[in-house]
């Protein structure tokens, strides 16, 4: 099996909102139609959206992702929930078609324009047998740090696994404290215990002290304002 890669994706302009029409690559097929766009009747409407730079950190969280896989006969959705999911091809699949969007970044100081990034998008087809198994990995939505949230965690981890799905930490110390936010994590589809992404959707930059974060890509992301 090979990977199915994005070319280009979600984009986050000052709002970290609206969704770029770009076809992406597929392993068997080629499609240019976002079936699953945040908003539509599977994925919930925030999936994928920049955090707000807003007052309190409950509303600086980005929208978490979101993994959509559809074998014609059943379609299955998944949704953030911290911990990685299964997927079992049933027994009449031999192809699927996926739909990932990328959690977006939180948004940072409050009030100024330092929107989260918003996640990226990737749609394809993967060839599957029945009954074989897939970890399914739902990015979570960045939100706005501050110092106390770094104290119990070690650097490695703070930094590159904050957020569920990769999003690294943001933190602008002790002189800038709670004015920058963490990346949101990406979604991806993986054989079951295996250590390589087949598709992948990445997480969208967090936002910081006055710029926004940058848009998540696919083999290449957006840099932030």
């Amino acid at each position: 099996m090979g990977k199915v890669i994005g070319r280009f994706v979600r984009c986050a302009a000052a709002v970290g909102l609206a969704v770029g029409p770009w076809a992406v690559a597929s392993l068997v097929a080629e499609t240019s139609v976002n079936a699953v766009a945040p908003g539509s009747s599977t994925c919930p409407v925030s999936t994928g959206s920049g955090g707000e730079p807003a007052a309190t950190v409950a509303l600086s969280h980005g929208g978490s992702g979101c993994v959509v896989i559809d074998t014609g006969a059943s379609r299955n959705v998944f949704v953030y929930t911290g911990s990685v999911q299964q997927w079992t091809a049933p027994s009449d699949a031999e192809l699927a078609t996926v739909w990932l969007i990328g959690a977006g970044g939180g948004g940072g100081r409050s009030g100024s324009q330092a929107w989260g990034g918003g996640g990226g998008f990737v749609t394809g087809s993967i060839t599957v047998s029945p009954g074989q198994v897939f970890d399914i990995i739902v990015g979570e939505g960045g939100r706005r740090l501050c110092v106390a949230d770094l104290a119990p965690l070690s650097p490695a981890s703070g930094r590159y696994g904050f957020s569920f799905g990769g999003g690294g930490m943001g933190n602008g110390g002790a002189s800038y404290d709670c004015t920058f936010a963490s990346g949101g994590g990406r979604s991806a589809i993986r054989d079951a215990g295996g250590t390589d992404d087949l598709a992948t959707a990445a997480g969208g930059g967090g936002g910081g002290y006055s710029g926004a974060g940058g848009a998540g890509g696919g083999l290449v992301g957006l840099a932030g304002g």
